[in-house]
């Protein structure tokens, strides 16, 4: 086809002593070439995530469903399995490349925007950075941004551990449909529909366990934390502030624990499906 292809690699000594001038000249210097590769394939987010920004075509080799680093990135990235990738089972253009998807454009867009905002509103201001106030900031104010952050953090993770139940639930009710096509079950039908609606039943007890009793949790961190002081100022912003913080953790977590089932859950059910197609 003509095209040259680079194996390119990010891997450096950690805690070396190269200056900052030296870091940037390398990042500099492998952006550029990203930026002008027809295509870019890689396995790492922090690789996809600037060709995205740079609207170089790229394809991520990469289980999007089976990482929660990854997920929120899922409708972003063209992406392939990594088994399918080796297989030759990818329709991917490498010599005509798509554009990317256009789902991370708003967020680009807004990236951009609040980037030349702030460049612009310090363009005149020839002060040093410790005499500018834009560049300071008060406990109190850093505590309100920090807790309105968090606050919206916690129902970040609300609606992701919501996610994973659905997805939990999902796969339980494939587990159902698989184990009704094997041979022991096949065998032992009359006993599965009798079992059948405490199948069921067991599902939505899983899926009320994925989802943490969000009163339960906060009184656990109330606990931990001790009372609020009883009069506002900068004390009552430091308790909640790191009550919030706790929450995150803990939710953390928990959405931590549901993705070990999730993977779990889809090895068993491949495992299923392999079995299935045995006894047909």
């Amino acid at each position: 086809t003509g095209i040259e292809v680079r194996v390119m690699t990010h891997n450096q000594e950690r805690n070396s002593d190269r200056t900052w001038e030296v870091r940037e000249a390398d990042t500099i210097e492998r952006l550029t070439e990203y930026q002008n590769a027809i295509c870019v394939v890689t396995k790492r987010l922090h690789c996809a995530l600037p060709c995205l920004a740079m609207e170089v075509p790229v394809l991520l080799v990469k289980d999007m469903t089976n990482d929660i680093r990854f997920d929120p990135y899922y409708s972003f990235l063209h992406w392939v399995r990594p088994k399918d990738f080796l297989a030759g089972k990818c329709d991917y253009d490498f010599a005509n490349p798509p554009e990317n998807k256009p789902d991370y454009k708003p967020y680009r867009e807004d990236i951009i925007r609040r980037c030349k905002e702030f460049v612009a509103a310090v363009a005149d201001d020839e002060r040093p950075v410790e005499e500018a106030s834009k560049y300071k900031a008060t406990e109190e104010e850093v505590l309100k941004w920090r807790i309105g952050a968090t606050a919206n953090a916690i129902e970040i993770w609300k609606e992701t551990l919501s996610k994973e139940a659905r997805k939990y639930s999902d796969l339980q009710k494939e587990k159902w449909q698989l184990m009704k096509q094997t041979g022991d079950y096949k065998k032992e039908y009359s006993l599965i529909r009798r079992i059948k609606h405490k199948y069921y039943n067991k599902i939505d007890a899983t899926y009320k366990n994925l989802l943490p009793d969000y009163d339960a949790e906060w009184a656990k961190v109330d606990e931990q934390l001790g009372p609020a002081p009883e009069s506002d100022g900068i004390e009552k912003l430091r308790w909640e502030d790191k009550r919030n913080r706790m929450m995150c953790t803990r939710l953390m977590d928990f959405s931590g624990r549901n993705f070990r089932q999730l993977r779990d859950f889809r090895r068993a059910n491949k495992k299923l499906r392999k079995e299935a197609k045995v006894s047909k």
